[in-house]
């Protein structure tokens, strides 16, 4: 390589500038990114089943939503967690699957099975993990002169709202914020007096409500006894009236058939007084 340096000076030459403005032009167009753009072949799908139970999730949401999306194509590992109204399903698929395609047939999948779902559970969300959605600014903000809670409350009705607006920006989240809370610790031995009260007046009430449930009773029982006796009475009077009717009644038949005697014998007597005259 010497000799040949030594032979052909002004080649080197030309090949080292040659480098060297290479390297220069490659510099100034090289772009630096702190997370340059690649895809990963990760994708996450979301479904929420309000009011529902792990188990129950699992059951009825995670299974048969796994059992639809473990036949696509390229799929190499399949993972589910199934908590209280959430289920989430990890999907891991070879680097060099389409997932624009794979989006596709899984969208497909899960539609088959959708209608046998729970109509409270929420259409499953199909997620792709992407490293930009990853927060690429973190800063640390403060305000002079206020207190923390003051700062906190700042920064969430000022500089958050400020940075949301900013052109390209997608999303603001904000941590270590302080709130003031109000803690409320109850005193047992109050609590159980109160109770206490409250169970006598309970145990009083009830007690008068029963007395009067008895006095109640009571009166019903002797009004009762009253309509027996009077039915009673009413029972006698009426046997002794019929008896003293069915008396003058004998007595008016017995009248009735004496008047019609004496009238035949007056009959007889007037027939005979016609006779001798």
């Amino acid at each position: 390589m010497s000799t040949f340096s030594a032979k052909r000076p002004m080649t080197v030459i030309v090949a080292v500038i040659l480098v060297i403005t290479i390297g220069v032009i490659a510099f100034t167009r090289m772009q630096s990114t702190l997370l340059p753009e690649f895809e990963l072949p990760y994708v996450v799908a979301y479904t929420t089943y309000p009011g529902a139970g792990p188990e129950k999730v699992e059951l009825e949401v995670t299974k048969p939503l796994e059992s639809a999306l473990s036949t696509i194509g390229g799929l190499e590992s399949i993972s589910s967690v199934s908590s209280e109204n959430l289920s989430l399903i990890i999907m891991q698929f070879a680097y060099s699957t389409n997932m624009d395609s794979a989006l596709i047939e899984m969208n497909a999948n899960i539609d088959m099975v959708k209608g046998y779902l729970d109509d409270s559970v929420s259409s499953p969300m199909l997620m792709q993990i992407d490293p930009d959605m990853m927060p690429v600014i973190v800063a640390a903000v403060s305000v002079e002169g206020m207190e923390r809670v003051k700062s906190s409350d700042y920064i969430e009705e000022n500089v958050v709202p400020a940075i949301e607006r900013v052109d390209g920006v997608a999303d603001v989240g904000a941590s270590g914020l302080v709130a003031n809370r109000l803690l409320i610790v109850l005193d047992d031995e109050k609590l159980d007096a109160l109770q206490m009260k409250f169970d006598q007046k309970v145990e009083d009430a009830f007690s008068e409500a029963y007395e009067e449930l008895d006095s109640a009773q009571k009166e019903i029982e002797d009004g009762l006894k009253e309509l027996e006796d009077g039915e009673a009475d009413f029972a006698s009077g009426k046997e002794s009236a019929e008896r003293e009717l069915r008396s003058r009644q004998r007595e008016l038949d017995s009248a009735r058939s004496q008047l019609n005697a004496a009238k035949a014998e007056l009959n007889n007597a007037l027939a005979a007084i016609d006779a001798g005259l």
